[in-house]
């Protein structure tokens, strides 16, 4: 699902939809599925989700996007121009972003870049800290075992726990079936790039007071690895940010995706 444009009028507002490590676009779908119900919405903004270069079901949706050498890097300022390219093609002035986790990191490249263009960012479940030199270390560990074993399916067992509320393991087994099928079936090399990417990631951390933009900080109320604590504060970094903590873990938008669309509506309204 590489930038399909889920809207048949190119005069709206594109809303990107950015989605974290090491998942793809179809983390989104429920998101989507939602959105396509409110007119409010549809009728002023056009949803666009992305596949970050080198991220695709390496069984089906393999192309020129995805076809990354091994040994690469795909920092988050390339995922940021990839955004900003696709809004170029579009032909659209102003958009809207919303990116989940690694997802996250580019939005702040994307405001960093286009600030004026920016009309509305959505971070959810991220941070705005660079890596420790321990974590990157184990990026680049991550990275070589990837490519290595050519399969991402390890990081599937290896991650779950993590990244899904206590109860929704039981309780969503769809999102947990979605979830194995993404990371598994990803595309290894472009999974192990953006692994790379995100260890030399900048850290914003001291400039959320510069972001005027208005924001929306979402967040599971589950989630271990970005807390609502720590969203809490991100939040309240930034001038113009609201807060919305809604149900499930660190992937919230495929454990409760109608409670997570109707935040983000909520948001796109006040725009």
């Amino acid at each position: 699902m590489s930038h399909d444009c889920f809207h048949p009028e190119s005069a709206l507002i594109p809303v990107f939809f950015g989605h974290g490590f090491p998942f793809t676009s179809e983390m989104w779908t429920g998101i989507f599925i939602n959105m396509f119900g409110r007119n409010d919405i549809m009728n002023r903004f056009w949803i666009v989700p992305i596949d970050f270069i080198g991220f695709a079901d390496r069984e089906e949706n393999l192309d020129f996007e995805s076809e990354v050498p091994a040994g690469s890097v795909t920092t988050m300022s390339d995922m940021a121009d990839q955004i900003i390219r696709i809004a170029d093609a579009l032909f659209s002035s102003k958009f809207v972003y919303c990116g989940l986790s690694m997802g996250g990191y580019v939005g702040w490249e994307i405001w960093n870049r286009c600030p004026d263009r920016l009309l509305g960012l959505i971070v959810s479940d991220t941070n705005a800290k660079a890596d420790s030199p321990e974590g990157a270390a184990n990026r680049l560990k991550t990275a070589d075992r990837i490519e290595q074993e050519d399969s991402c399916a390890f990081l599937a067992d290896a991650m779950k726990d993590k990244l899904f509320a206590p109860d929704s393991q039981e309780r969503c087994p769809g999102a947990l079936k979605t979830y194995y099928q993404m990371v598994s079936r990803n595309n290894p090399p472009g999974v192990a790039a953006a692994a790379r990417g995100m260890a030399q990631r900048k850290d914003y951390s001291a400039r959320l007071g510069e972001i005027q933009t208005p924001a929306l900080v979402i967040g599971g109320k589950d989630d271990v690895l970005s807390t609502p604590e720590s969203l809490d504060a991100l939040a309240a970094a930034m001038p113009n940010a609201v807060r919305a903590t809604v149900p499930g873990g660190h992937l919230a938008p495929l454990e409760h995706p109608d409670e997570y669309a109707a935040a983000i509506a909520d948001f796109l309204k006040t725009l």
